[in-house]
């Protein structure tokens, strides 16, 4: 039985196969189901509470002190 152009992607990119080269046309897609420890902690990052009193000096009009 020979494999279809299709189930060889889907063997390529499962959760849990090898990591293919950068240049793969895989990349990406094996990167979306096998994410990287950076990328599941920058997921949990909050930066909505950081932010939250910039966005409000911006948008409430906020202007630089005058020396």
């Amino acid at each position: 039985m020979r494999m279809k152009i299709k189930d060889i992607k889907k063997l390529a990119i499962r959760k849990g196969a090898p990591k293919p080269a950068p240049t793969s046309p895989f990349w990406n897609e094996w990167a979306a189901n096998n994410p990287q420890p950076e990328a599941l902690a920058l997921a949990k990052l909050d930066i909505v509470g950081h932010m939250q009193p910039a966005i409000k000096g911006i948008l409430t009009g906020a202007r630089p002190i005058d020396n």
